[in-house]
């Protein structure tokens, strides 16, 4: 499937980094990471798997500023066919795209400044998309268990409620690659994140509408020992992969 467009949310308080002694200027979106924000790696690994079309969203209009600069950084020398800015409404990341979605393609990929994504994987992610069918990102399980956990297919992809000798058991998060059923057809009901993506992924799982690709880079950072594993492994991947 052809997918030219991404949703970047670049917010993230980051106060569990911070409390544990963690610089985070501002949000987690703006750690340095060899001399440049999450949020500049995350928009060249978008570009190199052919993103020309970004929305970047924050709750704050500081933040929107901030972000606007540090994509336009990003974006410089490249064929990048729009930036649009857009201040949400802070409902959590798994609903921000219904807040968006006029600026939204029929497909396109939802990431957040917070991580940084390989190219090869959105292209893999690409290759899984059908009509309705929500594409997830899975990861290896982690110390920090507050994330949706799922058996995920190890031969279609598909992720399952229940466990098989098919099945690894896997962290399911970002980036995502979604459609405009997804904004448009979101559970109406008051649950706090991330119960309530639990819900909405289980809502599409009993459907068989769920997939996941596995990839090789961290998860988001959380923790302060997750920023403390995921740093180094950063480093290295943006030396060899985007340092261009």
């Amino acid at each position: 499937m052809k997918v030219t467009q991404a949703l970047i949310s670049a917010g993230g308080t980051g106060s569990r980094l911070r409390n544990g002694g963690v610089d985070v200027p501002g949000s987690k979106s703006m750690i340095q990471v060899e001399g440049k924000p999450l949020l500049y790696w995350c928009v060249k690994g978008l570009i190199e798997a052919d993103i020309t079309r970004f929305v970047i969203a924050s709750e704050s209009s500081e933040g929107l500023r901030t972000a606007d600069k540090i994509v336009e950084d990003a974006v410089s020398g490249n064929d990048i066919q729009e930036v649009v800015l857009f201040q949400d409404q802070g409902k959590g990341a798994t609903r921000l795209p219904t807040q968006v979605r006029d600026q939204l393609d029929e497909a396109y990929f939802y990431e957040n400044g917070q991580r940084i994504g390989d190219p090869s994987h959105y292209e893999a992610m690409k290759a899984q998309k059908t009509p309705e069918t929500i594409v997830y990102s899975a990861y290896d399980l982690s110390s920090n268990t507050n994330r949706p956990i799922f058996p995920v297919d190890r031969e279609t992809g598909l992720i399952t409620l229940q466990e098989t000798e098919t099945t690894d058991t896997r962290i399911i998060e970002g980036p995502w690659l979604l459609d405009q059923h997804y904004a448009e057809n979101l559970p109406d009901i008051t649950v706090a994140s991330p119960g309530y993506a639990i819900h909405v992924i289980r809502s599409y799982v009993e459907r068989g509408k769920a997939k996941a690709v596995n990839t090789h880079l961290p998860v988001e950072i959380d923790t302060v020992d997750e920023y403390k594993k995921t740093m180094p492994i950063y480093e290295n991947y943006i030396r060899q992969s985007l340092k261009k």
